[in-house]
Parts: C-alpha cells; structure tokens; sequence
C-alpha cells in the first residue's frame, strides 16, 4: 500500500500504521509484513481468565500464512507457563485479523507476570518469528500484566469505565485501534462496566480502507452503529456506548475536539482530518455541534480540552484549544480533563475547570485515556516515515470513570450520569461522598443542596495494589470569589488510620453564599501516588443567610 500522506501526522498513537510512504515513496519503518501484534490487559481482575489479543493488520495487501503461536508467562520467584496454539497453516488475507487466546487464571498466581507472544508463520515462502509485535526499532519487551488479587476499588451502584476509546474505525494514514468487541472483552478483563467508543469524525466518514476517500453513504458508521447495537443485545453486564470524537471549530475558528456520547446520527468534522492540503477549516463550530447532539440526545463533553499540539500541527492542522468563552455554549455536561496522563496537561485542565466552577458554570469533569488499542503499552509514531517509540502512556482503562447508576448500568443509565455529573475519576482508588443539611436531606454528586448548616460524609476505598489511603481533600468554592479554599485536610495515621478504607464525617459548618464542595484523594505505596478526584456538589444558600 504505498500511497503517501495527504499531510503531515505530528504526534499520533498506538496502533501505528507502518504502510503509507511519504513521497516518492521513503520510508525507514514501512514493512512488506503485515503489522502484527499482541496485546494483554495491564491488570487483571480476580477469577477472570487472561486475554491475549493477537492482532495483523493489512493482510489483504501482505498475506501471511499463520503456522502457530507461543505464548509464555514468568513471575517471581522462579513461576514458569507456557502454550502453543496451533494455527494449522491459516491464510491470512483480511485487512484486520485478530483472535482472543485465553490463559486459565488458575494456573497463575496473584501478583505482576511478564509474558511473551511469538508468531510463527510464513510470508512468500519464508518463516518468520515475531515476538510481540513486528514494528521495527522497538523493544519488543514482554508484555507486563498485574494479576490483581483483590477488585477495582469501587462502591455499591457506581460502575467504572473508559470514556475515551478509538476502535478499528479511526484507521487512517497512521494509526488504527482495536475492534470493539475486543475492547469489551479486554475491558471485562480489567474490571470495567461500560466503554464508550469515540472514533473521530473524520475517520467515520471515509471509505472503507481507503481514508483519503469520502464515503457519502457513510458505511464505516453505520457499520460501527450497528455493531455496537449488536454488542448491547448480546452481552449482559456490560455497557457500550456509541460515540465520536468530533473535530469543530472553537471562537478562533480552530480545530479542537469534543466528545459526543450517545447520539445515534453521524456528526461531520473534517478539519484536522490532514485528508487534504490546506483544506483545515473547521466543518461545523462548536454551537453547531452541541446543537446537533442535544437534539439527538446525547451528551457532550470537551475532549483534553488543555492539550495543545506541536508548532506544526498548530500551522498545518489549525489546531487549537478550548477557550473560556467556548464553554458558554448551552448542551455542553463538562470535560475531560485526565487524558491518560497525571501531568501538566491535567493540571492546567484542572485549574481552567476551577475557573469555571467559581464563574458560576455548572460543569463536570470525567477522565478516560484517548487508547487506540493499547492495553498494555502504546506504539506509537513519534515521527512520520522516521521514528516510533514505546510507552506506558495513554493504556486503555488506567484512567477510569466511576459512574453512581442506582437502578444498575443501562446505556441510558449511563448517559444520564455523565450528563448529571454523577460521577469521579481515578486512575486507582476510589472516593466519593454526599453532602447533608441541617433537615436530613442527602445529595450526591452533580446535585444540589438547600440549607443554613452542612455536614459531609465521605467514603474512600483503596486496595493493595493501589497504595493505603493517604490524604483526602476536601475543597469549598464560594461563587464569585477567585480560589477556592480547604474546608480538612485529612492525614492517614492521623484523622483515620484504617489502611484500605475509610467512612468519615465532616462538619457542621456552614458557608456564606452559593458554594460548591468536591473531594480529592491520594493513596500512596512507596515513592507512587495514585489519585481520585469528584465530582462538586451545589449548595444554594438562602438569602440573608
């Protein structure tokens, strides 16, 4: 396949497509193999077995024969097991293959295990032998797995899970994701409760394995809407959510990203496709397109709206970032902040979201981790034709999204949470709590609260492989004012001493004018610090009080 890029792709992420040459025909990573890779959960959750995803992409151009795959795992001190699969000779001819290999949990025990995959087969009548992946210049290192001896710390009625996931449906000119069953079956694995798919806006509408093509009849998206659909009525326990990652313009007429959850018709946004030269106009704005959602009865938050691009993307793709003024758009729920990343980027999310909350905004944050692929590492194309690079960066379910559905986990349960805000998102422990007045009332997160006098009860849960509970926070913003200010500051050892849970009361206290509180919490094991952080709930306070 070696067609060039329409524009450069600066910084793009796992899986990287290798095929595409940059003109007249250069190329240090391109490959006359098919990318092959395996991928495993970075953690798996007790009495689930371990799924090895085997994965070859671009057959239809390069086939291979697929004669047998090895898998083996280590653990300490001396823990050995091994498998082979045989493929009997399989023809490889399909533009994407994959197959789910299953490792017995009992064969294992808990603890982090390492494990190699090696393809054995034949391309043109010649063997070869892939360990892990066959991208050039990488470590092709063993996959690292925690299998996790005690759950994903959570509560009674909230369901965790990943907002931001690209599948085989954002397949361009430099990368592509997994498909979407294989994303549940891996998220399963992993402890979640729901995903929402969000492939971008201007992958959907190409043609099917050509994405310098526009499709009209928009096939890759009825294709993936009606696929998901068929995975609801199929699997019990489990949410998918129809998605897209939609590309509009911000109030400069730049390119930025927001999220649609939930809309059953095809949003279009092509602007920073790179599909073709100098074409970057933004398609739709971001009014337009809160418009179009609301109207189909989704819910819309801003995709790491913080996270700025590279000089070239700026110049060549009319990149952006959210501005203030592009959150007073009515239909947008809120943000998502953690991309993957405790990082630089979170904190200026974070600090822009605090802004708005004391402006008098009613928004909400999420946290997810923008994966294609990658439940294990990334590879990613560091440079176009030139360079990839590995990390543990952006690994699907890391970063997570507990979401309270009291009458359990339906699409629709979903949706309405993210759209209320009842939800707090962590990349380990978990934390949330309820504000009470002076009557009796109770409110969760995203709601709000009439009253003269306030109490709060926290409840926070760690596990062993999340670190003990170290520092809760508990944080009060007054509307109007500029900061917010520290109602405690809690210390493990001092104000609780219970290690992997605590249940804890705050107050009386009263606040002087219409406030927010929300929570954060850190657990620590070592050196390591985990993090959660909630949603805010509203106090109404009434006048004169």
């Amino acid at each position: 396949m070696d067609v060039c890029f329409s524009l450069p792709m600066i910084f793009v992420f796992l899986y990287a497509e290798v095929h595409y040459k940059f003109p007249p025909g250069f190329s240090l990573l391109h490959t006359d193999y098919p990318e092959i890779i395996a991928d495993v959960p970075w953690r798996v959750e007790p009495g689930q077995d371990i799924p090895i995803l085997c994965l070859i992409k671009d057959a239809h151009q390069h086939p291979i024969f697929l004669d047998q795959i090895d898998i083996t795992a280590r653990w300490q001190p001396k823990g050995f097991f091994s498998q082979s699969f045989p493929m009997r000779a399989e023809a490889i001819k399909k533009p994407f293959w994959h197959r789910i290999l299953e490792l017995p949990r009992e064969n294992f025990p808990p603890g982090p295990a390492k494990i190699d995959v090696i393809f054995l087969g034949r391309r043109q009548g010649r063997p070869f032998r892939f360990r892990n992946d066959n991208y050039r210049h990488l470590s092709h290192a063993p996959l690292k797995t925690m299998l996790a001896s005690d759950p994903l710390p959570n509560m009674t009625d909230w369901y965790p899970g990943d907002p931001h996931v690209h599948s085989t449906f954002t397949e361009d000119q430099a990368e592509f994701g997994a498909p979407p069953e294989v994303t549940e079956r891996m998220a399963r694995a992993m402890g979640l409760s729901w995903v929402a798919i969000t492939d971008h806006s201007y992958d959907l509408d190409d043609q099917p394995q050509d994405p310098l093509a526009q499709d009209p009849e928009l096939k890759k998206w009825h294709q993936l809407a009606g696929l998901i659909s068929k995975l609801n009525r199929s699997q019990r326990g489990f949410v998918t959510l129809l998605g897209e990652e939609v590309s509009c313009g911000n109030a400069r007429g730049r390119n930025i990203h927001l999220l649609a959850f939930g809309a059953p018709t095809f949003i279009p946004g092509a602007g920073d496709g790179a599909e073709r030269w100098l074409h970057t106009e933004p398609t739709l704005r971001i009014r337009q397109v809160l418009e179009m959602i609301e109207r189909a009865g989704g819910v819309a938050y801003a995709a790491h709206p913080e996270e700025f691009g590279s000089t070239l993307e700026k110049i060549l793709l009319r990149r952006g970032t959210w501005a203030m003024r592009d959150y007073s758009h009515q239909g947008l729920s809120g943000l998502q902040v953690w991309n993957g990343r405790f990082d630089q980027m979170l904190e200026k999310g974070m600090s822009r979201w605090r802004q708005l909350l004391l402006s008098g905004k009613k928004l909400f944050i999420i946290g997810g981790n923008d994966a294609h692929g990658n439940f294990n590492r990334f590879r990613q194309l560091r440079v176009p034709f030139l360079i990839m690079r590995e990390s543990a960066e952006q690994v699907f379910g890391r970063v997570r999204t507990h979401l309270l559905c009291r009458e359990g986990a339906s699409q629709e349960n979903v949706l309405q949470a993210l759209r209320k805000g009842q939800a707090m998102t962590t990349d380990g422990p978990f934390v949330t709590f309820q504000v009470l007045n002076e009557t009796g009332q109770r409110a969760d997160l995203g709601e709000s609260i009439a009253g003269r006098e306030f109490s709060v009860e926290i409840s926070g849960q760690s596990s062993e492989e999340f670190g003990a509970l170290n520092r809760i926070e508990l944080y009060c913003g007054q509307i109007g004012e500029r900061v917010e200010r520290q109602i405690r500051s809690l210390r493990g050892g001092e104000d609780f001493t219970v290690l992997n849970q605590v249940h804890l009361k705050v107050g009386p206290f009263s606040v002087g004018r219409s406030s927010y509180l929300r929570l954060e919490l850190q657990t620590a094991a070592g050196a390591k610090r985990w993090h959660a952080m909630t949603n805010p709930i509203w106090i109404n306070c009434p006048r004169g009080a």
